[in-house]
């Protein structure tokens, strides 16, 4: 009698000892709520490996960068009614060629800046993608620039006001998003507004 009991409780409490120190589920969720980053243990390392899955289904699968651009992973920005994703891709200039070849490209006003070898011009594509639709909307390119798309530290959003920073030419280039599409409002550099260029010129 005192052994069935013991056995009953061993059954109800913990279903053995190979489940004494295995945190608890109570959610269900396949993973539990205490996961540390210092955890190296077995139990740990699967709840990384499931845990984006557990989360997120995936929806679309679409191609966005075209051949021979990468995706910045770290930009990203989403519009005010989160129908629409902006991301980024870029290329780097392997061949200095290019440069000495296209000086317009390089230096299209009289305030960009000289080439660095540290910091090498890139071509930039900025994406945006159509979550509802799972589709690519509009593409706008930057040729010869330097943009710095991570962290988003050279794109902005505001509402539906979109801005682009160039580091090279030294310029903002303002767009306003209309039903997916990038809408050209000005560019902010040596001129602000149309008609500077005009009256600059009549002096």
């Amino acid at each position: 009698m005192q052994k069935a009991r013991s056995d009953q409780k061993k059954s109800h409490h913990g279903r053995g000892p190979e489940y004494k120190n295995k945190p608890s589920d109570p959610f269900n969720r396949g993973f539990t709520d205490n996961i540390s980053s210092d955890d190296k243990d077995d139990y740990s390392q699967e709840i990384r490996r499931r845990i984006f899955d557990s989360l997120f289904r995936l929806k679309y699968k679409i191609r966005v960068a075209p051949q021979g651009e990468d995706l910045n992973r770290e930009c990203s920005l989403f519009t005010e009614d989160l129908r629409y994703l902006i991301v980024g891709s870029a290329t780097y200039f392997i061949d200095d060629e290019y440069h000495t070849s296209n000086p317009e490209q390089d230096f299209r006003n009289n305030e960009s800046v000289q080439t660095n070898p540290r910091f090498m011009l890139e071509d930039y594509s900025i994406h945006i993608v159509d979550m509802y639709h799972g589709a690519l909307s509009d593409t706008r390119t930057f040729k010869s620039d330097k943009i710095f798309l991570s962290h988003n530290q050279g794109l902005y959003l505001y509402k539906n006001t979109f801005a682009v920073l160039s580091v090279q030419h030294q310029t903002i280039s303002l767009f306003a998003i209309d039903n997916g599409e990038f809408i050209p409002l000005r560019t902010i550099g040596r001129f602000c507004f149309e008609d500077d260029e005009l009256l600059y010129s009549c002096k």
